[in-house]
C-alpha cells in the first residue's frame, strides 16, 4: 500500500529555463557532498521536472528519491576534495512549494540501522561543518555496516543498487601495536610531544566494481583550524605494499590540557582492490602524546552516516 507524503521542496520563484546551481561539487547543509549541475546533466528527467531548481531543491530530490533509485550525487571519477565548495545556502529568490510524491511501504535496505541509530542524538561539528546528524549510526567494532555504492565506488552501469552494497567493518589498534613498516613510514613526521593512532576500515564489495572511492571524515574533540588543501600538505610517504598510496588528508590543531598543538594530521592509505572482493583502508591520526579526548571516523552509509569512535 502506498502512502502520500507532502514534501516541501525549495524551488525558485522565477520559472526561467536557466539552471541556478553551482558548477562544482559543494557541501550541503548536512555535510554531504553534492554536485547539483552534474546531477541535472546525468538526470534529464529531473531537469525536465524543474529546470530552475535550486541546489537545495535538487539535493532534496536526491535524498528522497535519487539515492533509492541508484542515482549518484556527484562524479566520483573527477572528484577533487580540495575543490569542494562550502555550503551555498538557499537562493534569495527561492520559496517553499509543496510537491506531492508517493513513497512505497517497502522497507529500504539499511532501514534497521536507521531506526537503531536513534540512540545517538549527539551531532558532531568541526570548524562549523556538520559531520553527523540525529540519524547517524554508532558503529561497533567488529560488526559490518552497509555503505551505498555511489559513495564508495565509481559508477558502473548494469550493477543494481542492492547487489552493489559495500560492507565496512572497523578495528582500532592499541597505541603500542603499530607494525615496523608503519612506524618507519611515519617516523619522519612524528613530532616531539605527538603520537600516532591507527584505525582500520575493512571493506567487502562486489568484485565486478574494481574501484573503491571512500572519503572518510575525522572528528577530534578540541580540534580547530582544519585544512585539507593539497598545497598545505607537508607529508610525503614512500609507496609500500603494506600501506599503498599512504597520503595526508588534512592538517589540524588540537587544544589539549590548555595547550594548542598545531602539528596534528590525518593520513590514510589509498583506495585499492585487495584479494577477491576485500580491501582494507588504514587511517593514521597524529595527536598530542597521551591525548584522551574523543575521536571518531565518519563514513556515508546507505541510509545514514556511520560513526566509529576510537
Amino acid at each position: 500500500m502506498k502512502k502520500k507524503l507532502v514534501l516541501s521542496l525549495l524551488v525558485t520563484a522565477i520559472l526561467g529555463s536557466s539552471i541556478t546551481v553551482c558548477a562544482a561539487p559543494q557541501y550541503m547543509a548536512d555535510g554531504a557532498i553534492f554536485d547539483p549541475e552534474w546531477y541535472l546533466e546525468q538526470n534529464p528527467d529531473v531537469a525536465a521536472w524543474e529546470p530552475g531548481a535550486s541546489a537545495d531543491a535538487l539535493y532534496q530530490h536526491y535524498t528522497i528519491h535519487g539515492a533509492k533509485e541508484g542515482r549518484a550525487p556527484y562524479d566520483a571519477l573527477t572528484l577533487d576534495m580540495a575543490s569542494i565548495l562550502p555550503y551555498q545556502g538557499t537562493s534569495a529568490t527561492a520559496e517553499q512549494q509543496p510537491i506531492e510524491t508517493e513513497e512505497p511501504d517497502i522497507p529500504a535496505v539499511g532501514q534497521e540501522e536507521t531506526v537503531a541509530s536513534s540512540q545517538l542524538p549527539v551531532i558532531l561539528m568541526r570548524d562549523g561543518k556538520q559531520l553527523t546528524d540525529e540519524n547517524t549510526i554508532m558503529a561497533v567494532e567488529g560488526e559490518s555496516y552497509a555503505l551505498a555504492w555511489h559513495y564508495a565506488t565509481r559508477f558502473s552501469s548494469g550493477i543494481s543498487l542492492k547487489d552493489d552494497l559495500i560492507d565496512v567493518t572497523f578495528r582500532r589498534f592499541p597505541k603500542d601495536s603499530m607494525d615496523a613498516v608503519a612506524k618507519e613510514l611515519l617516523a619522519p613526521y612524528t613530532l616531539p610531544g605527538y603520537e600516532w593512532r591507527q584505525v582500520q576500515a575493512a571493506f567487502v564489495f562486489d568484485p565486478k566494481v574494481r574501484d573503491l572511492i571512500v572519503s572518510p571524515e575525522l572528528y577530534v574533540d578540541g580540534s580547530f583550524n582544519w585544512n585539507s588543501s593539497r598545497d598545505m600538505m607537508t607529508m610525503e610517504f614512500s609507496h609500500t605494499t603494506e600501506y599503498p598510496a599512504l597520503h595526508q588528508i588534512a592538517s589540524f590543531a588540537v587544544n589539549y590540557n590548555g595547550v594548542d598543538y598545531q602539528g596534528c594530521a590525518f593520513c590514510a592509505t589509498g583506495n585499492f582492490v585487495g584479494d577477491g572482493n576485500k580491501t582494507e583502508k588504514e587511517l593514521f591520526i597524529l595527536v598530542p602524546e597521551g591525548y584522551s579526548g574523543s575521536m571518531s571516523i565518519i563514513l556515508p552509509g546507505y541510509s545514514s552516516r556511520i560513526r566509529f569512535d576510537f
